[in-house]
């Protein structure tokens, strides 16, 4: 899907966060926005068409450093969102809509966040990059049961946390050990350690019976003499 923008006047580094969060939707009229500021330049309103279903704000010269994507009334275009990507970014912290159902993949690898709280609502997010962050702990909401891929190496994480209803056997966790993983707070029960088989020692085949000792008797034949004569 080719994206469009559609950009706001440039808002004043000083400005107070409420002047960025008020900015009127009415300016671009059937987009959804995505709010940037970036460090040492300003912050600014990019809009994108409602058709939009992939978006790729990965690597923006490494300047991206705070993103809130519920900053509009009508958010019904990030219903249609189905892949975001802001990896190897400079972000502290990440705000996502509710309303982006439709999510499927999310890859925020590369930034500095120190959490990530997702809301509910992303029943159908598949895929979830979280590397090389500092991100400690990790709570997946209720009803993100159908989270197939996790990456969370090079987080200095402690503890994952998933709903009841992920099934973790096909679960695929990259970057964390998943017997360590709690499903609402509790461990899962671990399957009992089989205990190792003593192998049985091959039977041994009775001792043969050693052959006789060789026997110096000596046999001494003699001609009987004839009954008829010589």
């Amino acid at each position: 899907v080719s994206l469009g923008f559609a950009f706001a006047p440039l808002i004043s580094p000083h400005a107070q966060k409420s002047d960025y969060y008020n900015t009127p939707s009415s300016r671009a009229p059937n987009y959804h926005a995505v709010f940037l500021v970036r460090s040492g330049v300003g912050g600014y309103w990019n809009y994108y068409p409602d058709s939009t279903k992939e978006l790729n704000l990965s690597g923006l010269s490494g300047r991206l450093s705070f993103l809130r994507a519920s900053v509009l009334d009508n958010s019904q275009g990030w219903m249609r969102l189905e892949k975001l990507d802001l990896s190897n970014n400079q972000l502290t912290e990440l705000s996502l809509n509710s309303e982006m159902t439709s999510l499927q993949e999310l890859k925020v690898s590369g930034n500095q966040l120190k959490k990530l709280t997702l809301p509910k609502g992303l029943r159908n997010l598949r895929i979830l990059r979280l590397s090389g962050n500092q991100v400690v702990s990790l709570t997946l909401p209720s009803d993100m049961t159908g989270l197939k891929e996790l990456w969370v190496g090079g987080n200095p994480i402690e503890e994952i946390d998933v709903p009841r209803g992920l099934d973790l056997s096909l679960f695929v966790l990259k970057g964390f050990d998943k017997a360590d993983v709690t499903v609402e707070g509790v461990l899962p029960p671990q399957p009992e350690p089989e205990e190792p088989i003593t192998p049985i020692a091959p039977i041994s085949p009775p001792n043969p019976i050693p052959p006789p000792a060789p026997c110096d008797v000596q046999f001494i034949l003699q001609s009987a003499p004839s009954i008829y004569g010589p």
